[in-house]
């Protein structure tokens, strides 16, 4: 039987670049402190990190109001631990908690990026490959809420809720899989991993992780609440099908923030009801649809705009080496050289889409360069030179996610076609499209979403590595497995990177996979809303604290 989980969560991730983010994927502030990207047995630990930067609010700031915004599916289960929904996460009860990392965010910060910075935490520190001290802030108070009425936050309600989220079989489990046992030593909080992970710091940082008080995590079911958290909002009112409404919370540790007095999130499911209350400003900020970008801009100009590039998210282009047609290289070869992702990306997505390797990148300097991919794509010339005459069939399966989807198949048959491939255009709906591609690997090539991968480990241990849960290319490259594993425990950000890259210039070399068009999406805000700088990665929702309204 098909994981319908699974099939939920490619579905979301599908739905992200076919018709906006399923829920924007959330997002935040202060000085970044980098991924402590560290350490292979070669490459000492980094030594304790200084104090997280403390958030000081603009005097430019106008305090008071309240913003209206939009989440897009209604939640049943309230329960942050036991519901993955991104709504819940990231735009209703979940916004009351603070998590020990978050994802940052700031007017320099480009996207895609998965740079972390302390929340509760004030430091962290490697003592080994697989022991990580991460020391909380001593001015962090729960909010004034019974039964825990505003006391301390401590490292046993750290623990307490971490092995709430890891009880078996509960969606947000895997997030903490790692961990082999956690402990409170002072102010600390020790984590012993099962194995290195130089992306566990990301788990941390997840909109799923959330810190609760151990009085709430020693509860079995919290779907009707109460829901306390430490972070910047107090939860007013549920109508779970229709608005959650959020009031600043006065004792903040984040002395200054938010500067608003709310935030007021519409369940909106239909997107023609969340695009008529964004125009008439009903709601203050939303997704702007790709073949609607251009207009929306010129008609207001004075609008607030940006692109954001969720780290992973997208259409990938794979094939199955192992598929009669396929297992010939200079074929796989001219089939990428033919193809010119990027005008299929202006014609289809109006240019919100952008050719990657598919790794979900900590920033952009993980990204393939556009020279590095053009050495193998958008050449007709050299593709049919690889071909020899030859007329390879192929048929190309495509997950039927939306018109745009279904344009975007049709555009890359035409492109193959011209250069001498056959190809069969076959559309599938997502549930048959997860099973015949995840599950099975019944496939000659696929264009489509892949797997939930939002972090490079699940990526390239799921999707790239010969023995992943979804490695059903047929492809196997020892050397590529060992670069993997070797990545895996590489806490140093620039030689980490650099095995990234290689991962991804190497399953183009070898015309195996790339993603055409990685996600991006266009968000617009009226005038009156002020330092909004989105990075909604992972569920990040901080940023909606550092935001002011004027008028």
């Amino acid at each position: 039987m098909i994981d319908k989980t699974l099939l939920l969560l490619i579905a979301i991730s599908a739905l992200a670049i076919a018709c906006g983010s399923p829920e924007p994927e959330p997002v935040v502030l202060p000085t970044p402190t980098s991924v402590p990207l560290a350490s292979s047995t070669s490459i000492p630990l980094p030594t304790m990190l200084p104090p997280a930067p403390i958030a000081t609010a603009d005097p430019k700031a106008r305090r008071g109001g309240v913003l209206n915004i939009a989440a897009r599916t209604v939640v049943d289960d309230l329960d942050v631990h036991r519901e993955f929904s991104p709504t819940l996460a990231a735009f209703g009860p979940g916004i009351v908690y603070s998590r020990l990392l978050r994802f940052t965010t700031g007017p320099d910060v480009q996207t895609p990026s998965l740079a972390v910075e302390c929340d509760l935490c004030e430091s962290w520190k490697w003592e080994s490959a697989t022991k990580l001290r991460v020391t909380l802030r001593e001015d962090v108070r729960w909010q004034t809420i019974a039964p825990v009425n505003g006391r301390d936050v401590t490292p046993a309600d750290v623990v307490a809720s971490f092995e709430r989220q890891r009880t078996p079989g509960w969606p947000n489990a895997a997030l903490l899989q790692n961990i082999e046992s956690m402990g409170v030593e002072g102010d600390d909080v020790v984590f012993t991993l099962k194995s290195p992970d130089a992306d566990f710091l990301l788990a941390l940082a997840d909109g799923h992780s959330k810190v609760l008080p151990a009085e709430l995590a020693a509860q079995d079911d919290l779907s009707d609440g109460p829901f306390i958290g430490s972070g910047p909002w107090i939860i007013d009112a549920i109508s779970p099908g229709t608005r959650y409404a959020f009031s600043a919370n006065p004792n903040y540790y984040e002395r200054g923030f938010p500067y608003l007095d709310g935030l007021s999130v519409f369940v909106l499911p239909d997107e023609a009801t969340r695009r008529a209350a964004f125009l008439t400003k009903t709601l203050d900020v939303d997704e702007v649809k790709p073949d609607e970008w251009s207009a929306f801009q010129s008609r207001n100009p004075e609008a607030g705009t940006a692109r954001y590039s969720p780290p992973g998210a997208g259409i990938e282009l794979g094939l199955n080496v192992k598929s009669s047609e396929m297992q010939d290289i200079d074929v796989r070869r001219a089939l990428f050289m033919a193809l010119d992702p990027w005008s299929l990306n202006q014609e289809v997505w109006s240019g919100l889409a952008t050719v990657s390797g598919g790794i979900p990148a900590i920033d952009p300097s993980w990204l393939l360069s556009e020279a590095t991919l053009r050495e193998h794509l958008a050449d007709p010339i050299r593709a049919r030179q690889l071909l020899q005459g030859a007329t390879p069939t192929l048929e190309l399966l495509v997950a039927d996610f939306g018109d745009n989807y279904l344009r975007y198949g049709e555009g890359v048959r035409d492109q193959l076609e011209a250069v001498g491939i056959a190809v069969t255009l076959r559309t599938l709906n997502p549930t048959i499209y997860n099973a015949q591609v995840w599950r099975d690997g019944q496939f000659q090539a696929y264009l489509g979403p892949t797997p939930p991968v939002n972090v490079p480990n699940r990526y390239l241990f799921g999707l790239v590595h010969s023995a992943g849960r979804w490695s059903k290319s047929g492809y196997g490259n020892p050397t590529l497995d060992g670069l993997i594993t070797t990545q895996e425990a590489e806490l140093d950000g620039a030689p980490r990177r650099s095995m990234a890259k290689e991962v991804s210039e190497s399953l183009l070399v070898d015309g195996v996979r790339f993603m055409p068009a990685a996600q991006v999406q266009a968000w617009g805000w009226w005038p009156r809303v002020k330092n909004l700088h989105v990075n909604f990665a992972n569920y990040e929702y901080i940023f909606w604290s550092r935001v002011w309204i004027e008028g």
